[in-house]
């Protein structure tokens, strides 16, 4: 191979692997009637629209204190010991029996979060959901995953609309609040954007008056996306 030769293969090579890169970070398209797609750590995923039939075998780890008292992806507090769990893609609020295939021990538990990002793990169990199985020692498990049928209920009484909102930042100072509000509104100009006071005296900037929780998680994923890493969902 002359050098003219070596040179056009460099950067034929060069542009499959930038070509290749690219693929790989795009945005996938969204699943109908799903959430829309998240991306961490330059990875996209597609949050599934139903847990119908999910069962999988794969690797569990746990999380505990560093995150404990810290907002969840689906907006509530991570508790350690509460029987909770991260998943990448099944639906918050889905119900799942976790079974660890080295004793036998089984739990059940709820979908609150997202995660594990660490690579190939399944699941991520609360610190106690981990001690009920016998995992805490070992960090992870192998373990089966099974989705559960929601148990059959009275229906809910509808929400109103307006009942969620995702707040991105918090003032001591009333103007500064309203400045980046009126930034946010420029930004988001589909989207309200508002100032309140909060309990604890400091002024909230809040995005969005959301039909229901769900609706709210898009709207938290895609803020956190642009930047807004410390966003969660308020109730209003």
């Amino acid at each position: 191979m002359n050098r003219t030769e070596h040179a056009l293969l460099t950067l034929f090579l060069a542009a499959l692997l930038l070509l290749t890169s690219a693929c790989a970070t795009k945005q996938p398209a969204r699943t109908a009637g799903a959430p829309r797609p998240y991306k961490v750590l330059g990875k996209w995923y597609q949050p599934l629209a139903t847990a119908d039939g999910y069962d999988e075998v794969g690797i569990a780890s746990w999380y505990g204190p560093k995150f404990h008292g810290k907002p969840t992806a689906s907006g509530e507090t991570y508790d350690m010991h509460a029987m909770t769990a991260a998943h990448k893609t099944l639906p918050l609020g889905t119900m799942v029996r976790v079974k660890h295939l080295g004793n036998g021990k089984a739990v059940t538990l709820k979908i609150n979060d997202r995660g594990p990002f660490v690579g190939k793990r399944i699941i991520d169990l609360s610190n106690k959901a981990a001690h009920a199985i016998g995992m805490v020692g070992t960090g992870t498990a192998k373990v089966r995953v099974t989705a559960l049928k929601p148990k059959k209920t009275a229906a809910a009484k509808p929400l109103t609309r307006g009942d969620f909102g995702v707040q991105v930042g918090a003032f001591s100072n009333r103007s500064n609040a309203e400045t980046h509000a009126a930034r946010l509104a420029d930004r988001y100009s589909l989207l309200p954007v508002k100032t309140m006071e909060g309990p604890d005296g400091l002024n909230r900037v809040v995005v969005g008056r959301l039909l229901n929780r769900e609706a709210a998680v898009d709207l938290k994923l895609r803020l956190m996306e642009d930047g807004f890493t410390q966003a969660f969902i308020l109730s209003l």
